[in-house]
């Protein structure tokens, strides 16, 4: 974290702005490419992704925006992979870097859901990521519940849009566990 930190100031030393512009320029490369192709992610892509979310640790705010769009982009591709890296995220003791893989994987959720040539996305991977999401954030003794409203927002985002496509993937009570008031 320091050292991204360290690089990512734009006004120090040349050798620290050539760093500055590889790690953004790395960043910048892998949105544009997932973005130009939302095919499905290679392996190394996967690993790309587990690099950029490393990134999201950062105390640097444009940094952390840019890196959660790369994300995004790499998730329109792959949804399945993003969701699995971003559950395991809720076990980073760094919140931010859960909250904004959550994030990512809520836009690529809204994005997907509705995309008619995707209907294993809406009846399998989002149903399933839901469960997890529940099981992370909202089940009794949660592993990964906060008081973090964002987190929690998207969380709960995800599970809606997931009972969108089938109202019985949770019950009554647990989606009450999901809404407002939390105790």
């Amino acid at each position: 974290t320091e050292w991204v930190r360290r690089n990512s100031v734009r006004s120090v030393s040349s050798y620290m702005h050539e760093r500055t512009l590889d790690i953004l320029g790395d960043i910048k490369n892998l949105e544009q490419r997932w973005k130009a192709s939302l095919s499905t992610r290679s392996a190394s892509d996967i690993l790309r992704a587990k690099w950029l979310m490393w990134l999201l640790s950062t105390t640097v705010q444009n940094l952390r925006d840019r890196v959660t769009r790369a994300i995004y982009w790499f998730g329109r591709g792959d949804p399945a992979s993003l969701f699995e890296i971003t559950a395991q995220a809720a076990d980073i003791n760094d919140p931010y870097v859960f909250e904004r893989m959550l994030a990512a994987s809520y836009g690529v959720a809204m994005a997907c859901h509705c995309d008619p040539k995707t209907p294993d996305f809406r009846t399998t991977t989002l149903a399933e990521f839901a469960r997890k999401i529940f099981d992370l954030l909202f089940r009794v003794d949660a592993p990964a519940r906060t008081t973090h409203i964002l987190t929690r927002e998207y969380g709960r985002r995800v599970i809606e849009l997931a009972t969108l496509h089938n109202r019985k993937l949770f019950s009554k009570v647990e989606v009450a566990r999901t809404t407002t008031p939390f105790s």
